[in-house]
């Protein structure tokens, strides 16, 4: 196994890539979660393109930054903003929600096609962090 520290262009050539991938498939995964509210019973879901349009700023603003700077990964401020909205629009059937994906754990949660680049994003970023140890222990 190779574990090689990558340098910040290195990473950021992942976080771009996996950035592009996420914000392809964000808008479907937003369709996917319209639906499964109004199964469930929801009818006020003119907050989604909102919530849409803020994921994938998250997204892009998150990604961007050196990887000493992403404090959460992506996955985790995603699930965090859906949770967020969620919550103040009084949705409480949290369970199924985990159940069926719609509270992510993993990019493959957004869409299979997701895995490659997010195993590639963080082993990355691991990569990159241990770059930055070593340099500091310096």
């Amino acid at each position: 196994m190779d574990t090689r520290a990558v340098s910040e262009t290195e990473f950021q050539e992942a976080c771009q890539t996996f950035s592009a991938r996420l914000i392809d498939e964000i808008p479907s995964y937003v369709v996917r979660l319209e639906n499964e509210l109004m199964r469930q019973g929801e009818m006020q879901l003119d907050w989604l393109p909102a919530l849409e349009a803020e994921l994938l700023e998250s997204v892009r603003d998150l990604l961007s930054l050196p990887a000493r700077d992403q404090l959460e990964p992506p996955i985790g401020m995603i699930r965090r903003i859906i949770q967020r909205e969620l919550e103040a629009h009084s949705f409480v059937n949290w369970e199924r929600m985990r159940e069926r994906g719609f509270l992510p754990t993993s990019a493959i949660d957004i869409s299979p096609e997701l895995g490659d680049a997010h195993l590639a994003w963080g082993i990355a970023k691991a990569r990159s962090m241990r770059g930055v140890e070593e340099g500091s222990a310096s």
